[in-house]
């Protein structure tokens, strides 16, 4: 298993009161997997993410990615694991607005042990004659893909996205996740997708619901789409 979370517990403590973030998480993922993370806001879905990210901490429990128990890791080690093994798309792109799109995308890969190729990965997400133009010069869905390309060069074993479509309009957000699909059949990338829309979901090899801190739905899809042929 590529991932594997077991009986993972998230408290907050307000006031004199305790509050499950995530109460008796139990899943696992397959490498090269698309797994598609459901639920409304306040689900546990972004607390989920970035525990498996490396991001938060967890109260009880254990979390393994390719191997590595991450549930006890020092800040230090949490830094590497991060680093050599992940790589994070977001809502919005976070894009550093005086660097090029290849600029862009190098600044992670100076900081990966075992980069791609820059220009293969500029190719890869369809930004050849964008390469030299700022964020500022390009449309919302363009963005994206240079997010996901910083992402990528780092030749992560896991990418990690948080509402990569949030912020796009219909053709973009298409755009977007026919890029992960070819993203993760291409390079083999496991997948991990937390959104609100249930259409998302059909590109999907699994996909997890999260209702109130707690997994409701675990099961492996039978039919998978195409991002054209998803009903939005």
């Amino acid at each position: 298993m590529h991932v594997k979370v077991k009986n993972l517990n998230k408290v907050y403590t307000v006031g004199n009161k305790e509050f499950y973030a995530l109460k008796n998480i139990n899943f696992s993922i397959t490498k090269g997997e698309i797994c598609v993370i459901l639920g409304p806001s306040g689900s546990g879905k972004s607390t989920l993410l970035n525990i498996i990210g490396g991001l938060d901490s967890i109260n009880s429990g254990e979390v393994e990615v390719d191997g590595i128990n991450i549930s006890n890791l020092s800040d230090k080690q949490l830094c590497r694991y991060r680093r050599d093994n992940l790589g994070f798309v977001f809502q919005f792109y976070n894009l550093i607005p005086n660097l090029t799109v290849k600029e862009n995308i190098e600044v992670c890969s100076n900081i990966s042990k075992n980069p791609l190729d820059i220009d293969f990965i500029i190719e890869s997400i369809g930004l050849k004659d964008e390469k030299n133009k700022f964020p500022k010069e390009l449309s919302g869905g363009q963005q994206q893909r240079v997010a996901i390309g910083r992402a990528l060069v780092k030749n992560p074993k896991l990418l990690l996205c948080d509402e990569p479509t949030g912020a796009l309009d219909f053709k973009s957000s298409i755009e977007i996740l026919d890029l992960m699909k070819r993203i993760n059949k291409d390079f083999d990338t496991s997948i991990i997708m937390i959104t609100h829309n249930e259409s998302i979901k059909d590109i999907s090899h699994r996909v997890l619901r999260l209702r109130s801190g707690e997994l409701v739905l675990n099961e492996v899809n039978k039919i998978i789409k195409e991002a054209q042929n998803i009903q939005w």
